[in-house]
């Protein structure tokens, strides 16, 4: 049976109450029942419903055999039984990445930088079902990339080691040669269940097509409105070929949605239904609701964040902050909006640790710049700036903690080039203390010669200078919201201390109870699964969604996706916000909101 569950419609209660049913009214032993899901966090969820069940069920005391767990789960589970594989055979992404290099090294040393590219699309090569047109190779032949995953396979083998991303089609290659073994599997798992089937890959289904084609008890749930990880080799198709696969199946489709406001689900449902390649589908809300889903557009993105906040503070003044999210395209996007937030002292919490444009390595050191003229001169301030212009300054002579500009004239006093540098530095750095934040910034960029080091340094590389410069424009508007160095300094630190503090926590829970308290800030992709009362989705303009790089349809249908999945997590209120820019520098908003406006 194919079970196609629209955003909200109680997929998780189906598949335990299925379960339930199987056991008391079809008395299937819960030993061959499997559930299969694609997150220990998933499995670990089912699992907890379905023992809710159990429980309220004297006569189901004994179903808490029944087996939960994630493919990969499912299929080390079979592999350690033939193989004799230990949890300490799965190769790290460090081990992985070790292997491959000494791979590389053996006949094509000259592609040695290339080694993490390569080790990516060999696990996109493997989750695409071997499929090399599926893959984006640069700097090496299909031929040659085809013999490094042969050479790395038989690596692996030769010292007993397994690559995660292999695991499926390894249990494919041991069904295929020990057909006895298959009967075993089919004899043990005679029931199973797929959750987010969506999300299913081609060597996974090669797999379960093997375990099922014995007793044919198949049970899949799934919303192919809601495939968005085609990075990880997602087929949505193979969903949609499942009647043709099976052809004696049932199709139910759920589409009441429990979760969101009519308008919401409405919204929702124009926007993905310009993609072609789905089920037709028609949801409907089961609550009603009058708030209208809010569609803005903003001159500058800080324009659109600052209204986020002002919106927060309104609409999430009755509702917990912990009940609001706001979702963006991309994790490096957040980093902004966490700094807002904490200026205006509004908590949040993050399950991605956002890029923060403070560690950028560039803007670490014109921030070095300002921590030594206004935190005293320090030494671990001035030397990762020393000689950056060239001031042919040693390092060695700094070895106080306090730095003295006096005591370096009085060293280098004979030679009169680093005198003069000398005397330019003191000159700049003493101007720098009468200056504003974006006045101090564009003055070390190009007063001090900040910019001509970089553009020495990159100048056979003018993508990266222009992704140098991007990052100094975007510090140095960040610079604009302060009156002082002094202050803006200090709520860096603080920033910069909240955001350790959050981690700190996550890392020490192992990511259970980290933060709990404030909004959400996340991505499309880690939000899937989740809800929240209010939704803001910032960005939702042309070259963010879709992506700048999504151009092909299938692509395309995946971020519009994407979307969908962003705004049906959202059960009373919705905003979404894009930038219009400027008339020299236009921007507007994504295609995928046409239906809307």
């Amino acid at each position: 049976m194919l079970v196609i569950a629209g955003p909200g419609s109680g997929k998780t209660f189906v598949l335990t109450h299925r379960i339930q049913y199987l056991i008391s009214h079809y008395k299937v032993r819960p030993a061959q029942i499997l559930v299969i899901t694609f997150t220990k966090a998933a499995a670990s969820e089912m699992k907890a419903r379905f023992g809710q069940l159990v429980a309220e069920d004297p006569g189901m005391q004994d179903a808490l055999v029944v087996q939960f767990g994630t493919f990969h789960a499912v299929f080390f589970h079979i592999l350690k039984r033939f193989y004799h594989y230990q949890t300490a055979d799965i190769l790290s992404e460090k081990e992985k990445l070790t292997f491959i290099k000494e791979i590389i090294n053996q006949k094509y040393p000259d592609k040695l930088p290339l080694a993490e590219i390569i080790l990516q699309q060999i696990g996109k090569y493997r989750n695409a079902g071997n499929q090399i047109s599926d893959i984006t190779l640069s700097g090496i032949e299909d031929d040659e990339f085809i013999e490094l995953v042969k050479n790395y396979t038989n690596l692996c083998r030769g010292r007993h080691k397994l690559d995660f991303n292999d695991m499926a089609r390894q249990c494919s290659e041991l069904f295929l040669t020990h057909p006895e073994i298959l009967v075993h599997w089919q004899q043990t798992y005679r029931y199973i269940l797929i959750d987010e089937y969506q999300d299913i890959n081609r060597p996974q289904y090669e797999v379960i097509r093997m375990l099922v084609k014995k007793h044919q008890n198949l049970f899949v749930v799934g919303d192919d409105d809601q495939s968005i990880y085609g990075f990880r080799g997602s087929d949505p198709g193979i969903m949609l070929q499942f009647e043709k696969a099976y052809p004696n199946a049932q199709k139910v489709i759920l589409s009441q949605n429990y979760r969101s406001t009519e308008l919401i689900v409405k919204a929702a449902g124009l926007v993905i239904k310009e993609n072609q390649n789905r089920f037709v589908k028609n949801i409907n809300a089961v609550r009603a609701g009058n708030i209208q889903v809010q569609i803005l557009g903003f001159q500058t993105k800080n324009d659109m964040l600052e209204q986020i906040v002002t919106e927060i503070t309104k609409v999430c003044a009755e509702k917990s902050l912990e009940n609001c999210a706001i979702i963006f395209r991309t994790n490096g996007e957040m980093s902004d909006m966490a700094e807002m937030l904490s200026r205006q002292k509004i908590p949040y919490q993050m399950k991605e640790k956002s890029k923060s444009i403070y560690e950028i390595p560039e803007i670490k050191e014109l921030l070095s710049y300002c921590r030594f003229v206004f935190q005293g001169r320090k030494r671990e301030s001035l030397l990762p700036v020393l000689n950056k212009p060239e001031r042919l300054l040693n390092r060695e002579f700094l070895q106080e903690e306090t730095v003295s500009v006096n005591r370096l004239f009085q060293i280098y006093r004979e030679d009169a080039i680093v005198t003069r540098n000398l005397l330019k530095l003191e000159k700049d750095l003493e101007f720098l203390k009468k200056l504003p934040p974006f006045l101090a910034v564009d003055y070390i960029w190009r007063g001090i010669g900040y910019e001509k080091y970089l553009k020495n340094k990159w100048e056979n590389d003018p993508d990266k200078m222009k992704q140098k410069e991007n990052s100094y424009l975007a510090f140095r508007e960040k610079a604009r919201a302060f009156q002082t160095v002094p202050e803006w300094l200090s709520f860096i630190d603080s920033y910069r201390e909240n955001d350790k503090v959050i981690w700190q926590d996550r890392n020490e829970k192992n990511g259970k109870e980290q933060n709990k308290k404030g909004i959400h800030l996340l991505t499309m992709h880690a939000s899937k699964g989740l809800e929240f009362h209010t939704v803001f989705l910032p960005g939702i303009q042309e070259g963010i969604v879709p992506h700048g790089r999504s151009l092909s349809e299938t692509e395309l249908e995946e971020e519009r996706r994407m979307l969908y999945v962003a705004m049906t997590r959202a059960k009373d209120f919705l905003w979404i916000g894009y930038e219009t820019g400027t008339k020299e520098q236009p921007v507007g908003p994504s295609r995928f909101l046409k239906p809307l406006l």
